[in-house]
Order: C-alpha cells, then sequence, then structure tokens
C-alpha cells in the first residue's frame, strides 16, 4: 500500500507525519456516509496510535466552526482558515 510507503519513508527520516480530517459544515456531515468516513477516522487513528511519528488530528465536527468560516459546505473561507491555521499551530508548537 502507498500508505505504508509513505510511512517507512517519514519514519526512516524521521519525518512527523500528521493526518487532519477537515472541518465541515453540519449540513455537509450530516450527509456523509457514515460507514465511510467512520472507516476513514478509525484508520487514520489506528495508524497514528501504532507509529510513533504519526499524528491525527480530527476537525470533522469541531464546534468552534460556524457556518460564518466556510465559503461553502466542506471548504473554509478565510476566516476559517485563519482559525484552523491557529489550531493547528497550538497543535504543533
Amino acid at each position: 500500500m502507498i500508505i505504508d510507503s509513505i510511512l517507512r519513508y517519514t519514519n526512516r527520516k524521521n519525518i512527523k507525519l500528521i493526518f487532519i480530517t477537515m472541518p465541515a459544515h453540519k449540513s455537509y456531515v450530516k450527509h456523509l456516509d457514515k460507514y465511510q468516513i467512520s472507516k476513514t477516522i478509525n484508520i487514520a487513528d489506528s495508524i497514528s496510535k501504532t507509529n510513533k511519528n504519526v499524528a491525527y488530528y480530527n476537525f470533522l465536527i469541531d464546534t468552534s466552526f460556524h457556518t460564518e468560516d466556510f465559503f461553502d459546505s466542506d471548504h473554509l473561507n478565510e476566516k476559517g482558515a485563519e482559525k484552523l491555521t491557529f489550531k493547528i499551530n497550538q497543535l504543533l508548537h
């Protein structure tokens, strides 16, 4: 699998790999395939727990993002992007 190759490479080069599930508007999240999104989140979470150089942050339903933070239901606008950038920066430092 490609992800295994990426994990080996980043581990060998001592690179921290970060997985992020981006925030989405609640109307978008409501229509996601529950099985598929659950599988995606579980895989990212599992990879982060079994690889010391991997972190996973799930912002999909982060309640600090509001309608005014979105350009459309699954893309942040400038305000939302600044908010997410600040959150990620806080996690990395």
